[in-house]
């Protein structure tokens, strides 16, 4: 009768224990379904920073030729367009260093 007892009082302890437990995690259940769509949202982001850093890889390339004034585009009529053309051509340059650089700073946050 006595083993009974103990059993009783053992399982009367767990049972609180396990009802302390719930009770701590019962505000956490609205935030589960959350949770469970983290790996995929990770996983997706993932995903598109490493597109980015392909892209912004090519973008990079191209400003280091245009940079160094490489623009195999270029035909030899639009060489000869001169002093406003290499004008046209610094201020697009600015524009694509700067786009660059926002999506570096994106990239690291």
């Amino acid at each position: 009768m006595e083993d009974l007892q103990k059993s009783m009082t053992d399982l009367k302890a767990l049972m609180e224990k396990m009802d302390a437990t719930v009770s701590a995690l019962a505000p956490l259940v609205p935030s589960v379904s959350a949770l469970v769509a983290l790996p995929t949202s990770v996983d997706a982001l993932q995903k598109t920073m490493k597109e980015a850093g392909t892209h912004l890889e090519s973008v990079s390339v191209a400003v280091k030729r245009m940079e160094a004034g490489d623009r195999p585009s270029e035909s030899s009529s639009a060489k000869q367009k001169g002093y406003a053309g290499s004008q046209q051509g610094s201020g697009l340059l600015n524009i694509v260093k700067f786009c660059v650089r926002c999506l570096q700073i994106a990239a690291v946050y």
